[in-house]
């Protein structure tokens, strides 16, 4: 056998007797010089946890609020209406005579209610189905004399009447008064009238010139011959 072989060998054993030797030595436990075993107590350090605080967050309850429906009410505009100005002036119209054979005769009467005498034109149309007697006239028959001066008519009267005769007045008419005038004619009615219509309408254009005070509406009677 080489001796090299041998050499490296008893190295070899030597070694590991010798890392045996060093494991028995650190399972072997300390001697206490008694004879007795030492028991080594190892005690961990204690492990602090420091949690951090617990918050409580409270959250308020939520409230819902149903509102009510919104109602839009929508209010009709007031309408004024204004009454229109009163005439101080009213006319009034009615027949007294009206029969075959006999003249035609109608009160025409002009009411002032005012507090102060006014001047009135007014136009007084005096139509037959048939030609009219003659001398028809407004406020100028000597049959019904004194005749009122504060009216006259133009024409004086018609001779011959006709079927249409239009006289054109003025009437001054006193504060709080009433002045009556006659449509007349100075002949009669001819037997063949008897049954035939007369129509009168008065018509007020003026009151002291004006046009724009307030004037009654024109006012028309008809009636038949007897």
């Amino acid at each position: 056998m080489d001796r090299r072989f041998l050499t490296r060998r008893v190295i070899g054993s030597f070694a590991v007797a010798a890392a045996a030797a060093t494991m028995l030595a650190a399972c072997t436990p300390p001697s206490t010089g008694g004879g007795g075993t030492t028991t080594t107590t190892t005690t961990a350090a204690p492990t602090t946890t420091t949690l951090d605080p617990t918050t409580t967050t409270t959250v308020d309850p939520t409230t819902t609020t149903t509102l009510d429906p919104t109602t839009t009410t929508t209010v009709a505009p007031t309408t004024t209406t204004t009454a229109p100005p009163v005439a101080d002036l009213t006319v009034t119209e009615q027949f007294t005579k009206m029969v075959n054979g006999g003249p035609f005769a109608m009160s025409l009467t002009a009411t002032n209610s005012s507090g102060m005498a006014h001047v009135y034109t007014i136009s007084v149309e005096v139509k037959g189905q048939k030609k009219l007697p003659n001398f028809i006239n407004v406020n100028s028959d000597s049959a019904y004399a004194p005749n009122p001066t504060n009216w006259t008519c133009q024409p004086g009267y018609y001779d011959p009447g006709s079927t249409d005769n239009v006289f054109k007045c003025t009437a001054t008419i006193a504060a709080n008064a009433a002045t009556t005038v006659m449509v007349s004619t100075g002949s009669k009615f001819a037997a063949s009238a008897k049954g035939s219509s007369v129509t009168v309408i008065a018509s007020v254009s003026q009151e002291d010139g004006s046009i724009t005070m307030p004037l009654p509406p024109a006012l028309t009677i008809s009636g038949a011959i007897a």
